[in-house]
């Protein structure tokens, strides 16, 4: 009898030391179906098309395949994936026992997800529960790796999604948009940035912080600025920034529209002809603006080398909108440099000037658009500051008590003069050291890009 009580004893002690583990477990793989396995997201090549072209549609269906997050890494979610890359070792498997396949669970747009800390070893993912069907391969419209000469990784997007669909669960795909014969310099406006009406200013926008030091510009001084909403249980979460450079293209930051370093928000609407955001109405004295134009984007590309190269690397990505602006003075696009052409060179001793509506240097965001000029850095001042990770398609500028912080995210550093250019587009800083003097923050060289931008242009 003594004997049975001990044996009872023992395997309730083995149970419970079961249960806690398991409950430990920063993966729940008893979620996944048979034959799958809980990996981090980079390592699913059923989700490839997701960190080159995010989307909507894919980021619900990645939720709908999670199986868990592990909260202690920022840049960590978890999916349920039968068709894991070769190598990759962050797995969990099935439980080979559990036949019954259970409900995939919808986790909160918003939740952190992984920020693909190298989409170069990483390709995204749709689906990867069987219940969904990965996007067709003919939606995902590549892009030309070959436009930048410094760059030689190719698109993960251009490789087809060969995993199988479910039939009774084909989600639609958009319409596949045809290339332009011309790689899109046709595209482009033969007169940008309203010359004839602008005086000599610049803009720039990002993610949570503005322009710091920085002084509100004129209606109608800025008509390419930009502004990124993202999905919000009411109104947008307006961010990042970006510049339009034709009546249907928008120039914005990588890490503005991947969907890990954005924690999960996605990208809803993209504004054009705003000034100030506390305002239904922008007037000047008796002049007032048009509207604002509010639109969704219609198809997202990132750059294929984004994040590969160096942290935020090729930091640079194309919005199609879903219609064609109205350019009318307030709204109007921005010119784009030569190809390869020099950042020195073009400034020729002049500044650039950024612009936004994030955290100025008393913390809360500016409702009314903002400027500050700032000075060029060249590499070997600069590179230093960041561990000398720098690229070549990485410029300098700042270090006054002027820059662009956080907030100002993916807008852009503009050229002043007769006929502004876009030089560059804002990437990054050191977070905890913004706007201070000595200081520089990078842009990614917008004159490195225009044969990429071009050749995914589409008419």
């Amino acid at each position: 009898m003594i004997t049975k009580w001990v044996i009872m004893v023992v395997l309730v002690l083995v149970v419970t030391v079961v249960v806690v583990e398991a409950t430990r477990l920063p993966r729940r793989a008893s979620k996944c179906r048979p034959r799958q396995v809980c990996t981090a997201l980079k390592s699913c090549k059923t989700f490839e098309e997701y960190l080159t072209n995010p989307t909507p549609e894919l980021w619900r269906r990645i939720n709908r395949a999670s199986c868990s997050s592990n909260e202690n890494e920022r840049r960590s979610k978890y999916v349920c994936c039968s068709n894991v890359i070769e190598g990759a070792t962050d797995t969990t498997p099935t439980d080979p026992t559990d036949a019954t396949p259970t409900d995939p669970v919808s986790t909160p747009d918003a939740t952190p997800t992984d920020p693909a800390s190298n989409p170069d070893t990483s390709p995204s993912d749709p689906a990867s529960n069987p219940d969904t069907s990965p996007s067709d391969p003919t939606d995902a419209t590549p892009t030309d790796p070959a436009s930048n000469p410094d760059t030689s990784p190719s698109d993960p997007a251009s490789t087809p999604d060969t995993s199988p669909s479910d039939p009774t669960d084909a989600t639609p795909t958009d319409p596949v948009i045809t290339p332009n014969p011309d790689s899109g310099e046709s595209l482009l406006p033969s007169k940008c940035s309203a010359a004839s009406r602008v005086s000599r200013q610049v803009v720039d926008p990002q993610v949570g912080p503005d322009v710091v030091n920085g002084e509100d510009s004129n209606l109608q001084e800025l008509p390419w600025t930009v502004i990124l909403g993202y999905n919000s249980t009411t109104e947008p979460f307006w961010a990042c920034g970006g510049t339009l450079i034709s009546e249907q293209y928008v120039v914005t930051a990588a890490h503005c529209v991947h969907l890990t370093y954005n924690q999960g928000a996605t990208l809803e609407v993209v504004r054009l002809g705003e000034y100030d955001l506390s305002s239904v109405e922008d007037c000047s004295g008796i002049t007032c603006a048009p509207a604002t134009q509010d639109f969704t984007p219609e198809q997202i590309i990132l750059h294929p080398d984004f994040d590969t190269r160096a942290e935020v690397s090729d930091d640079i990505a194309l919005i199609r909108l879903n219609k064609k602006a109205t350019l009318n003075g307030y709204v109007e696009p921005l010119c784009l440099p030569p190809a390869g052409a020099g950042v020195e060179g073009l400034l020729g001793g002049l500044e650039a000037e950024v612009a936004g509506w994030g955290l100025t240097e008393t913390g809360p965001q500016a409702t009314v658009l903002q400027k500050a000029s700032l000075p060029f850095v060249n590499k070997d001042t600069c590179n230093p500051q960041y561990n000398d990770t720098l690229l070549p398609e990485q410029i300098c500028f700042g270090g006054s008590t002027q820059n662009a912080c956080q907030g100002d995210s993916g807008g852009p550093l503009v050229l002043r003069g007769t006929n502004p250019l876009l030089i560059g587009i804002v990437s990054r800083g050191l977070d905890s050291q913004c706007g201070l003097i000595g200081v520089p923050a990078f842009y990614t060289d917008v004159a490195a890009y225009r044969t990429w931008i071009t050749q995914n242009m589409r008419a």
